[in-house]
Order: C-alpha cells, then sequence, then structure tokens
C-alpha cells in the first residue's frame, strides 16, 4: 500500500498572521525590577502556528542559558475561526544588557510570518519637587 501524505488542511479564511501587540516598539521599563512584555499574535491556523521570542536574532535560551529572560507558557483563544495565542517573555530581573538588545515576537503558519521588533528603553527618572 502506498504511503499518502496529506497537508493540513487549510482554513476556510487563508489569512495571513499577525502580531496585534505589543502595539509599540519602544517599551519603558526600570533597571533592576522584574517584568514582562506579551506578545498577542492571531492565526487562522489552529495546529500549526508558533509563536516565539528571538533575543538579537537568537532563541531566548540560547541568548540567556542562564534563563534569566525566559519566554512563558502559550496561551490560545479562540474566537470563530481565529486563534489568538499570547507568549510572554519574561525578565528576571531587568539588566543593563537588556537595553541594548533587539527583541522580536515571531508568529509563523502555513500562510506566512509577522515579527515585530521592541527595544527596552530606561523610563525617565522622577522629577524631584
Amino acid at each position: 500500500m502506498p504511503f499518502i501524505s496529506r497537508a493540513p488542511a487549510q482554513p476556510a479564511l487563508n489569512k495571513l498572521p499577525a502580531i496585534l501587540k505589543p502595539e509599540n516598539c519602544t517599551i519603558f521599563t526600570k533597571e533592576g525590577g522584574n517584568f514582562t512584555i506579551n506578545c498577542t499574535a492571531e492565526s487562522t491556523w489552529r495546529d500549526f502556528n508558533l509563536v516565539y521570542w528571538l533575543a538579537n536574532n537568537n532563541f531566548i535560551e540560547n541568548e540567556f542559558p542562564d534563563g534569566r529572560v525566559s519566554e512563558g507558557p502559550e496561551k490560545i483563544n479562540q474566537t470563530q475561526n481565529v486563534y489568538t495565542v499570547q507568549k510572554s517573555l519574561i525578565f528576571s530581573p531587568t539588566k543593563q544588557e537588556d537595553f541594548n538588545t533587539n527583541f522580536t515576537c515571531v508568529i509563523q503558519d502555513p500562510a506566512g510570518v509577522d515579527v515585530k521588533h521592541i527595544i527596552l528603553k530606561k523610563e525617565p527618572a522622577a522629577a524631584k519637587v
């Protein structure tokens, strides 16, 4: 009997994946505190989407082998034929080097790829009165 390979069923609504949040490419935070960035993306492919973070174009676990910066668990919600996927990037804590790192959230599915580049900036010091 010959082997028959079947491609995944194409969603009825074939839409490119998209990163919805964060909306801003520059995020302000303080050095030395714990901090989380949530990447929210959507795809019409239920079982064939992948959301992940990069740091300087490397996987997070390779760039931060000590685990100080890590990805959180994936959360998925469905609304009709669209799947919203959230993946967190967790800093425990932020350090000076993070403000010189290019972070990228990526979503991939069979319809395409979308990326959002994020840089961290230090929050301005509060004015003393």
